[in-house]
């Protein structure tokens, strides 16, 4: 995966900069350097944030090694690329702990958006800036929230304006909120699927011993 050069002018000019030029570069300039540095933190940071209808897919799961302690009976290993579980087939409850996930479901296949982390280092991307990521495609929603969230970091390091970073921002937030609503809409979930026996009969929907699904 490469920066993407339009997306940090973009960002730098909903920021009050100028946008970058190849001599901001070759200088190393502190809005250059910024923009380098929290690039890929803010874009992981932001996959991680809602459900991006354009990153979806699905996965079967793999068994995670060693004993399964939890209270479900399988044990999972999250995918390599996996931002942000949504669901594993038929809305079953699982949880996650730190890079395992759990669920009474036999052969689960996982919803999750996807951040193009590869797994295995021998297929890394020589000559792209982040070599373990391969290229995504972004909806104009996704950019838009992009920019939105490298200018309000921008805007923070550099002028230290935190009234802009604020505004910024929640420009950002109002967009995911439109993504998690669209993607909502698009596709089944447990809000508009059919409703578990406890739901029927007003009892709490979490998990075993107080886990939340998700």
């Amino acid at each position: 995966m490469n920066r993407d050069r339009n997306i940090i002018s973009r960002a730098l000019q909903r920021a009050g900069q100028e946008a970058l030029t190849d001599e901001d570069i070759s200088a190393e300039t502190v809005k250059w350097r910024t923009c380098r540095d929290f690039y890929l933190p803010v874009l992981l940071a932001t996959l991680a944030g809602t459900e991006w209808t354009c990153l979806k897919v699905r996965a079967a799961l793999a068994l995670a090694p060693g004993e399964n302690f939890s209270p479900y009976l399988y044990a999972y290993t999250l995918p390599a690329d996996c931002a942000k579980p949504i669901e594993v087939q038929r809305n079953d409850e699982f949880i996650i702990e730190g890079n395992t996930l759990y669920t009474d479901r036999a052969d689960a296949v996982l919803l999750y958006i996807t951040n193009g982390k590869i797994a295995d280092a021998a297929d890394y991307i020589t000559g792209d800036d982040y070599p373990e990521y391969r290229a995504l495609i972004f909806s104009p929603s996704l950019t838009e929230c992009l920019e939105y969230k490298l200018a309000a970091t921008v805007a923070l390091k550099i002028t230290g304006d935190s009234n802009q970073y604020r505004m910024l921002y929640a420009a950002a937030t109002q967009i995911e909120s439109q993504a998690w609503k669209t993607s909502k809409s698009q596709g089944s979930s447990r809000q508009n699927g059919n409703p578990w026996w406890s739901e029927k009969l007003g009892l709490t929907t979490e998990g075993k011993d107080g886990y939340a699904h998700y």
